[in-house]
């Protein structure tokens, strides 16, 4: 019963905090409504109604625990492992149980993602779960099932719009009242979608694939005013703008094995259905309405909370940068959300000066943005992808990042290094930060790539990282050679456009961390220390 009390307190104020999720609130919705019906605290006998609410409370929230969730999901299971014991024996209990697990099982709230900082919600559940004794459960009160009946139809037919909507009217109304009395307003199934959702409204062509971007940039919008405006090449200096922008994908990449982009445009020249463009854009009002926004996306698919996160290279426009991540992400199979950080290249061959100051100028940007997205959007895992000159913008920001006081856990996990301008030197001197911020790097490096051989001579003879010979290797980095398999664009653009190295990035996302253990991957046989690997 105290923990009922606790979790209902708990989710109370998790719902008014700015990173909360319309699945929270969902089950706020729950849980709240539960209690109003069954609890009558004037009651005498409310201890019958709250213990209705303790158990369908924990059905909820503990439905879709993780399993790798250690000693947090050992006592949650603890906890389930005795209630189900106690409605083993059949009747309304039973049901009610069975209820609260299929409305757990829809909104998908995992209590030790969300709930691992309510120290007095743990200390609850580890008092509810030590006593060996069988919990007595007592009488089914007349009012339990129906109650969970409407709970979950209710649940099941409010869309994420709608969710957004009840999350800011009870962050408003929440904190005038001492006393929690849930009743939704019957208008609010018709309150105003959230603008961005309107992205969604135009569908995309018959043989087109539709994927959400979200980013972060320090380009200048064409129109301030206009939330709906594209961006420029021009540098915001000091700025940092969050939105989503929705890219179609024509399916006639896919059936191709990768025509390239230009090729699919020359083909089908004048033709609605060209290459893959960004079809609409929507600005946000600074980080939190992004968040809010982000939480319903991930909302929806519960199971999915790894971000993948694209960085983009020289002489790279917003739009090009948005059509490779979302193109990438549908390549390699990624099922959670997609995002990006385009910093402001002029987007030209010939300015490469230029967009080497502005490296220099967009690093905390880029650290905003991670930070945001590791410690705030509600993701277990974010993954990076990183291609040429962004990765000395990415290097830079961890040195920056984790030159100070660095967080507490790892934020990142996975990190793919594809074609890196870096002056060799300075990546061997930093290259422990990497494991410092992520768990897995992974670095593609070609003897071929002519764009890194320019950078090369501009750099009077330093060597880049991605360019090979010399080979690249640091202890806690998987150096890839691609030179057999690049093809792409002056051979620089493979870890975008080579399947193989999509194909090699999928397994990896998979769990397949060894190279050893991942297909057409194989030593190098070099007297390198440590040895480097070889895609065929």
């Amino acid at each position: 019963m105290t923990t009922a009390r606790e979790l209902r307190e708990y989710l109370r104020i998790a719902m008014m905090r700015q990173r909360a999720s319309p699945a929270k609130v969902a089950v706020g919705i729950a849980v709240l409504d539960v209690w109003r019906v069954l609890n009558d605290f004037e009651d005498p006998d409310s201890e019958m109604s709250a213990s209705a609410a303790s158990l369908a409370s924990i059905g909820i929230a503990t439905r879709r625990l993780s399993a790798d969730s250690g000693d947090v999901g050992d006592i949650v299971r603890e906890c389930r492992r005795r209630i189900e014991a106690s409605v083993e024996i059949g009747g309304p209990w039973e049901q009610i149980w069975k209820l609260a697990n299929e409305i757990g099982n829809a909104i998908g709230f995992f209590i030790d993602v969300e709930a691992a900082r309510a120290d007095r919600l743990w200390a609850s559940l580890i008092t509810f779960a030590a006593p060996e004794t069988p919990i007595d459960l007592g009488p089914v009160p007349s009012t339990a099932l129906p109650s969970l009946l409407a709970v979950e139809k209710k649940i099941r037919a409010t869309d994420a719009g709608a969710l957004d909507s009840i999350r800011f009217r009870l962050a408003s109304t929440l904190s005038l009242q001492p006393k929690y009395e849930m009743s939704v307003p019957s208008e609010v199934s018709a309150a105003p979608v959230p603008e961005w959702t309107m992205l969604d409204l135009a569908e995309p062509y018959d043989d087109a694939r539709r994927i959400r971007v979200w980013f972060g940039t320090n380009r200048e919008p064409t129109s301030k005013q206009d939330l709906n405006s594209t961006y420029s090449n021009r540098l915001a200096a000091g700025e940092l703008f969050y939105g989503v922008c929705q890219v179609n994908i024509p399916r006639i990449k896919r059936i191709s094995g990768g025509i390239r982009p230009f090729a699919s445009k020359w083909l089908r020249r004048g033709a609605p259905r060209g290459g893959s463009r960004v079809e609409s854009y929507y600005r946000f009002d600074g980080p939190d309405e992004f968040l809010s926004a982000f939480g319903s996306e991930t909302a929806q698919a519960p199971s999915e909370r790894t971000g993948l996160v694209f960085i983009h290279g020289f002489a790279t426009s917003f739009t090009d940068a948005a059509t490779n991540a979302a193109e990438f992400s549908l390549h390699v199979k990624h099922r959670g959300p997609t995002a990006m950080f385009t910093w402001a290249s002029k987007g030209r061959a010939n300015a490469y000066g230029h967009d080497e100051r502005v490296v220099q100028q967009s690093r905390q940007q880029l650290i905003d943005f991670l930070v945001t997205l590791s410690t705030r959007a509600g993701l277990e895992h974010i993954d990076l992808v990183v291609h040429s000159l962004g990765n000395r913008l990415l290097l830079r920001s961890l040195v920056d990042w984790f030159g100070g006081s660095p967080p507490d856990k790892i934020p990142l996990r996975n990190l793919y290094l594809g074609a890196p301008d870096v002056d060799q030197p300075e990546f061997l001197h930093h290259a422990n930060i990497y494991a410092r911020a992520g768990t897995k790097t992974t670095l593609y490096a070609s003897d071929s790539d002519t764009a890194l051989l320019a950078s090369l001579v501009t750099h009077r003879g330093v060597h880049r990282a991605g360019l090979m010979p010399p080979v690249v290797t640091a202890r806690n980095i998987d150096t890839i050679e691609t030179s057999t398999v690049n093809f792409s664009t002056m051979g620089h653009a493979y870890i975008i456009d080579s399947s193989a190295i999509r194909a090699d990035i999928f397994s990896v996302q998979s769990g397949l961390l060894d190279p050893a253990s991942r297909a057409n991957i194989h030593p190098a046989g070099s007297s390198q220390v440590p040895d480097y690997w070889r895609i065929v």
